[in-house]
Formats: C-alpha cells, sequence, structure tokens
C-alpha cells in the first residue's frame, strides 16, 4: 500500500479522537491532526515522527491552504456543538 498524507479535523473530539488513534497504531501513514486546544489531546502522538499536529480550526482552515494543496485524505470530524 503506499503512503498516503492524511488530514483529520477535530482529532481530539469523540469520532476523530478513535480514528486518529486507530490511524497511529494501524497504519504508516503521515498524519495532520487538526485541534483547537492540543490540550484536549488524549492521544500520544510522540511515538511517530510522521504525526504532525496542527492547532487551528475549521473557521481558519485558510492558514493551512499550502498544506492541503498536498493532502491525499482528508476526514472531516469537526463539529460544533451548542
Amino acid at each position: 500500500m503506499t503512503k498516503k498524507r492524511i488530514f483529520v479535523t477535530g482529532a481530539s473530539g469523540c469520532i476523530g479522537h478513535y480514528l486518529s488513534e486507530a490511524l497511529i497504531k494501524e497504519t504508516d501513514h503521515e498524519l495532520y491532526l487538526l485541534v483547537r486546544n492540543p490540550e484536549k489531546l488524549k492521544i500520544d502522538t510522540q511515538v511517530r515522527p510522521d504525526v504532525t499536529v496542527l492547532q487551528g480550526d475549521m473557521q481558519r482552515i485558510q492558514h493551512f491552504a499550502d498544506l492541503l494543496k498536498t493532502i491525499d485524505v482528508a476526514v472531516l470530524t469537526a463539529t460544533a456543538w451548542g
């Protein structure tokens, strides 16, 4: 399988957390995890050098425009409650 660059939004949320954890443990893809608050990310991202945590949100996604041009797969689990 070809190594992919995967961008996950909402990586510290309920669904994003489980998805990110599985991607870290079960794949060798290069991962970019978008979170609003890195302190809420309760998974060990230091176990692999190709896991990058990005602080931001979907309202300011344009800050990641250059990176997004290089992404193979985007998984959008971010949501807003309330």
